[in-house]
């Protein structure tokens, strides 16, 4: 094997690195993408409104122009991003003893310390979802609340419970769910398909959704929620292994959106002939819901 050189020792460290993290960060597979829309970003924020939606269509008069309607504005959304990074110093002796299984090793640790990174990030959205201040629906109250307004005060809806997560609890939330309107009272379509929940929870969900029958009837009844999918996530909040949320994964993939100002980068910078080169990782991200309508959370 040909030495290490002075033009070469930085890429090669780096390279061995780089392909190592990002091989472990899709081999842990977060649940960060399947849940956030992610975006692009090219400014140092992101300013997010809504409107109050539509009216119905009109029977359009021949000859004539037709209805014109006057959304209102309601919120707005300031998405700030932040920098996160992580740097490790590496002596010159590695490179000079040709320590590839250390580069190899140091990629996957870096890739692993950049995923549990996203998802502690991610899940705040989660673990808030009742009480936070950072994380807030449009109407400033938290994402998950008994009282949402209007801009103009008025319409007041739940998307908050504190029933266990069980076969009938499932059901009275979806239907609650699917009575959602907008900010003008009118219906919307929500569909609820997929049960979110932490890693205690994953016998109760699976019993709910995979059972051939309804398991709570004895007359061998189909199981009306076979239909739904789940998501069990190991970073909700380990103080509360009860709570759960119902989703609307469509509305979700609309509202709750991830921004990347600058995705996950591998960097290496020094001069390791002169002592030490440092490797790490760098990206510059914020992540928020809009809306509140994609969600039903039960705080147990």
């Amino acid at each position: 094997m040909a030495a290490i050189t002075q033009a070469n020792a930085g890429y090669v460290s780096d390279e061995t690195v780089s392909v190592f993290a990002l091989d472990e960060f899709v081999q842990a597979s977060p649940r960060m993408p399947a849940l956030y829309n992610q975006q692009g970003s090219s400014s140092y924020r992101e300013v997010r409104g809504s409107m109050s939606g539509l009216d119905d269509f009109q029977v359009k008069t021949p000859m004539a122009d037709p209805e014109e309607d006057r959304p209102v504005q309601q919120f707005k959304k300031e998405f700030l991003h932040e920098e996160l990074a992580l740097s490790v110093k590496v002596e010159r002796k590695v490179y000079e003893d040709q320590n590839f299984p250390f580069f190899q090793q140091l990629g996957r640790k870096i890739g692993e310390s950049a995923v549990r990174t996203f998802e502690a990030q991610a899940v705040k959205v989660f673990n808030e979802a009742f009480s936070s201040s950072d994380y807030l629906a449009e109407d400033g109250l938290s994402l998950c609340n008994a009282a949402h307004v209007n801009v103009d005060g008025g319409n007041s809806q739940s998307n908050a419970g504190s029933t266990a997560l069980g076969y009938a609890a499932v059901g009275t939330t979806q239907t609650a769910m699917r009575l959602f309107t907008d900010y003008r009272g009118k219906q919307i379509m929500v569909e609820p398909d997929l049960l979110l929940h932490p890693v205690t929870l994953d016998q109760t969900a699976f019993e709910i959704i995979r059972s051939s029958g309804d398991p709570t009837n004895a007359n061998n009844v189909a199981n009306y929620h076979g239909r739904l999918k789940s998501l069990s996530w190991s970073y909700l909040d380990a103080s509360d292994t009860d709570n759960w949320f119902m989703i609307d994964s469509r509305l979700m993939k609309q509202n709750l959106i991830w921004y990347w100002r600058m995705a996950l980068e591998i960097f290496g910078d020094g001069d390791a002939f002169k002592g030490l080169r440092r490797l790490g990782g760098y990206f510059r991200s914020s992540h928020d819901s809009i809306d509140w309508r994609w969600i039903y959370g039960h705080a147990v």
